[in-house]
Parts: structure tokens; C-alpha cells; sequence
């Protein structure tokens, strides 16, 4: 955490301590109320100590890059400077050096975030706000916005709003955190069943495959990979939650059993075990189609019900299809749509949608709740 602390830092290994805050702004206008302190980021100490920090755990430890918890609370040159930094020290290491900032605000202060190409800022952020769009049109939001239609992915504030990022922007993907509630739990609380229930295992899949056709990186909080819940809890705990540990912010940092790290597979259902090998197949391919994690995305078609996207990079192009309603549909995709003049083929690569190429046209069938990744052939 690199914006705040509770105060009594320990100095650094130069013996450097961070400078604090004063502003009342900086403290919601409460410093009486704000549990710590906020770091005063314009005095020199409060830069050399956390560029230290930045630079110590990857040189002494190895770990290969920052998750910056309310990353709003660092000034854009500092993120910048940090950014750097662990960028450099990573690169006499077989790390990443990745920096991903935690922004839990709307798309406006995202963009801020990253400032411009002139005067950048973050390199990463989470996007939370295409994270709501996902759970509203597949499931419910932890506040109850459920049964949005598929188009609620690529409207301004979601999807649409990464037209006015700047270039150096890499927006990361996540389906949920350890403050959010679970994403089998918002299935439940959307009223769409359980893990007794197909359709809780649907639309899992339908979530995953869309992380998998995402341009930049993306993030599986433990347990999602089996479809994790927590057992008895769907709505929303009232009166002392927190002494329970039972908040929509606590709920989800709970035991799963994931094997082979802590329980046997005869120890989780089936279903449990398939999904996890359907995620599995979906990264592997995400790892050996580079037009699927770097490619350009275009949105090709979405209504009430159907999602398409055209990933392209290079001589590689594919489709992302969803149907995130509970009825079939037919979906005719011409070559004009997708832009390939020279379209003689196509391929599905994974999923559960049926896909016939005609001359020039792809039908693809999908039965409700279905998903799949095709593969455009053409004659080059």
C-alpha cells in the first residue's frame, strides 16, 4: 500500500520514512474518522521511500510486480516514476515487472489515472467498470442491477469508455476480489440458481470466455477457477456483518478447497473439476493465439441476448460469441462484418455454439447460455 499507512512506519533500509499528509482532502474531509494516514507524496522523503520500496522486494525477493491498493491517492508523476522504476528492476530478472493499479471508481477516474501520453500515470488499472457491466448482464451486481442486456458491455461507461485511454492505457480484467462478493454467489443473488443448477456452471463459462478474448491482462481470483460460493450466503447480511465477517467487502476471503493444493479431487464436485479444465483450455489457447490477449478488438454485433466480437492481430482473426439469454439463437455473420473480403472458412476453437460457413457468411447456432471462440479462415 503505497498511498497510506497507520502510521509508524519503520524507516527504510537507507533509513528513509514517509512524509504525511496534512490535507483535509486528502482524508475525505475527515482526518478524525480516517483509520491511518495518507502520504504526502509532494515531499522528496515521501518519493525516495516508496521508490525504495518498489525497487527492494524485486531485487531482494523476487516478486514480480505491484497490485497498488487505492492507487488514486499517488499523483500521476509519482505513479509514472514508480511504474519505471519497477519496470527496471525487474528487467535483470526473469520477472514482469507488471504495476496494476486499484482504481475502484468509475471510468473518469480511471482515465485520470492514467493521465495522458504527454504526462502518463498508471500503465494498469482494474476495470471495474466493464467488471459490472460482465456481472449485470450475466448475473446481479452486489447491489442488485441484474438482467442487463448484452449491449451493457459496450456502452460509454464500460467498454466504450477505453476509446478516451490513452495509448500506454492496458486495462486488466477481473471477474472478482477479495472485496467483492463471489461470482457464484451474485448468480444466486441474480436468482439464476445454484451449483445445482446447468445454468450456474453456464454462465461461469460465458464470464470466462470473455476474460479470455481480452485484450491485456487478466485477473481469476482464487476459487473462481472451480466456481466458488459461499455455502449459505447469497443476500446481502444487515446488522453487524463485520463482527461476522459476513460484509459484501469480507464475504468472499474464505477457504476453498482447490485441488491439488489442499484437498483431494474427490473432494469437489465434478462440475468443479470441469470448469477448471474448460478455463484451463480457454488459457492455453489465450497463450498460443496472441490475437486473443494483445489483438485489436472491433464489436461486431450485441442485443438484448448476443455478444460479438472480431479479435484480429496479424493474419489472425477471431470471433467471441456469447448468448446470455435462456433461449436459442441464429446469428449470420457476412463477410463484409468482419472485414475479410477473402472469408472461406471458419472454425470453432472451443465452446458449445454450432458454426456452418457458406459462401462468404458464417451461421453459428446458440443455445442459450452458450459461448464460443471461432477461428475466421481466409485465403491470403
Amino acid at each position: 500500500v503505497f498511498g497510506h499507512h497507520k502510521g509508524g512506519v519503520p524507516p527504510s533500509p537507507i533509513g528513509i520514512v514517509p512524509a504525511t499528509s496534512n490535507r483535509v482532502s486528502d482524508y475525505f474531509g475527515h482526518p478524525e474518522n480516517y483509520p491511518g494516514q495518507v502520504v504526502d507524496f509532494d515531499q522528496p522523503q515521501a518519493r525516495a521511500f516508496y521508490e525504495e520500496v518498489a525497487r527492494y522486494w524485486i531485487e531482494r525477493f523476487g516478486i514480480d510486480g505491484w497490485r497498488l491498493d487505492q492507487a488514486y491517492q499517488l499523483p500521476n508523476p509519482a505513479l509514472a516514476r514508480l511504474s519505471q522504476i519497477v519496470e527496471e528492476a525487474a528487467s535483470v530478472r526473469p520477472k514482469s515487472g507488471y504495476v496494476v493499479g486499484e482504481i475502484w471508481r468509475k471510468a473518469d477516474d480511471i482515465r485520470a489515472a492514467y493521465g495522458t501520453s504527454e504526462a502518463p500515470g498508471l500503465t494498469s488499472a482494474f476495470d471495474f467498470p466493464t467488471r459490472y457491466a460482465l456481472v449485470q448482464v450475466l448475473a446481479s451486481d452486489e447491489a442488485g442491477t441484474k438482467d442487463r442486456p448484452a449491449t451493457t458491455l459496450v456502452e460509454p461507461w464500460a467498454l466504450g469508455a477505453h476509446s478516451a485511454y490513452p495509448d500506454h492505457a492496458i486495462p486488466n480484467l477481473m471477474l472478482g476480489n477479495h472485496d467483492l462478493v463471489r461470482f457464484g454467489d451474485l448468480i444466486e443473488r441474480a436468482g439464476k440458481g445454484g451449483p445445482q443448477a446447468d445454468s450456474y456452471w453456464a454462465r461461469h463459462r460465458l464470464a470466462f470466455t470473455f476474460m479470455a478474448a481480452w485484450s491485456g491482462p487478466i485477473t481469476f481470483y482464487y476459487g473462481e477457477e472451480l466456481g466458488a460460493e459461499v455455502p449459505g450466503f447469497s443476500g446481502r447480511t444487515g446488522q453487524n456483518c463485520g463482527k461476522s465477517q459476513t460484509c459484501d467487502d469480507h464475504i468472499a476471503r474464505n477457504m476453498v478447497k482447490l485441488p491439488p493444493v489442499n484437498a483431494k479431487e474427490s473432494e469437489v464436485l465434478p462440475k468443479e473439476l470441469a470448469l477448471r479444465s474448460y478455463l484451463t483450455e480457454l488459457l492455453t489457447l489465450r497463450k498460443v493465439s496472441p490475437a486473443l490477449s494483445s489483438g485489436a478488438r472491433t464489436h461486431l454485433f450485441s442485443d438484448q441476448d448476443v455478444y460479438a466480437d472480431l479479435k484480429s492481430l496479424g493474419n489472425e482473426n477471431y470471433v467471441l460469441i456469447m448468448n446470455v439469454s435462456d433461449h436459442a439463437r441464429r446469428i449470420r455473420l457476412t463477410r463484409e462484418a468482419v472485414d475479410l473480403v477473402n472469408l472461406r472458412g471458419s472454425r470453432l476453437l472451443i465452446g458449445d455454439v454450432g458454426v456452418q460457413s457458406g459462401a462468404g457468411s458464417i451461421e453459428i447456432d446458440l443455445p442459450p447460455l452458450s459461448t464460443g471462440i471461432i477461428q475466421l479462415q481466409a485465403v491470403h
